[in-house]
């Protein structure tokens, strides 16, 4: 099933990084920032090394919370492109998002290319998709933005990255022949990470996505 998410969550000009309210039920605000090494990709089938392009290769990314809504940043090796031909190639960048410690995801958020980098968010225990919008693209960064009450306001929360990519050569003549990518982030797979375990420093100063305005609590 799928529905439309609130304005805000599907505006997607809304500021990156934005203080806490402090509200006396809000979760945990938190900030994570995790690397990942270039030219890593790997086939999914056999874990294999394999080349592809700059721009599905990711970098790391960056999960905020501002005691309001989790905000997930993906860096990839080079500027993205307009979304490809979703005959031939499709590309999602995905945030798994475990909301009660067992070690599976309850939610993912999701970028595609397959209608243009729109943003989705998927629950797995309801099997219920959101429509969040059109992603923020900003030269080799793609954002998207989510309101925490859509993930039931979790107090705790652990992540994983990925990016999954598939490429026909020929569709229509041989459906059967394609390429199929993956990386990582963390590399390790099963692998979770939650606030304060970054690859780095938190940042001293929250940048703001370009364009954006600020937050407002849908009525």
């Amino acid at each position: 099933m799928r529905r439309f998410g609130c304005m805000v969550a599907m505006g997607l000009s809304l500021a990156l990084l934005l203080p806490s309210t402090g509200t006396a039920q809000e979760a945990a605000s938190g900030w994570l920032a995790l690397q990942d090494a270039t030219g890593d990709l790997h086939d999914f089938a056999t874990g294999e090394p394999l080349e592809g392009a700059g721009y599905m290769d990711l970098t790391g990314l960056d999960v905020s919370d501002d005691g309001g809504q989790l905000t997930v940043r993906f860096h990839v090796a080079e500027a993205v492109p307009e979304a490809p031909d979703p005959l031939y190639t499709t590309v999602d960048y995905i945030l798994n998002i475990d909301t009660d410690g067992d070690g599976f995801q309850n939610y993912h958020i999701q970028i595609g290319s397959e209608d243009g980098w729109q943003a989705r968010l998927f629950d797995h225990d309801t099997v219920f998709e959101t429509e969040l919008g059109e992603a923020v693209v900003v030269d080799d960064s793609l954002v998207a933005m989510v309101l925490l009450s859509e993930l039931g306001s979790p107090t705790d929360m652990r992540f994983q990255g990925l990016m999954a990519a598939l490429d026909f050569p020929d569709p229509t003549g041989d459906p059967l022949e394609f390429t199929e990518w993956e990386d990582l982030v963390p590399d390790g797979v099963g692998e979770w990470r939650t606030f304060g375990e970054s690859d780095v420093p938190a940042p001293d100063d929250q940048v703001a996505v370009p364009g954006a305005s600020p937050t407002v609590e849908p009525a």
